[in-house]
């Protein structure tokens, strides 16, 4: 196989796993589609696959908010993290050291 059908068989499989099948959380159903995608092709080169399933959560955010008194602050959850609603103490921080 020359170095231009190599080329163009690499832009299809990139196609395929970030337009087609997107984002592959992991837990999520299309990293599942891409596990079985890459399978897949690997068996037609001759290839012997085998799979280990993971037992791991898929993870989207629902948002997070930051308020003090009347005023917002504008924050991100992470990946992952846990829920949850607490109050405390709000310090200003305005320095590294």
């Amino acid at each position: 196989m020359d170095k231009n059908d190599l080329v163009e068989k690499a832009k299809l499989h990139l196609h395929v796993l970030c337009e087609e099948i997107g984002e592959r959380r992991v837990g999520s159903e299309e990293n599942r589609q891409s596990t079985m995608y890459a399978e897949g092709e690997l068996r037609k080169q001759g290839w012997i696959t085998e799979t280990t399933e993971l037992s791991v959560v898929d993870w989207k955010t629902e948002g997070a908010s930051l308020t003090c008194k009347d005023m917002a602050f504008e924050v991100f959850s992470s990946h992952y993290s846990l829920g949850c609603s607490v109050a405390g103490e709000l310090l200003v921080i305005d320095s590294v050291a």
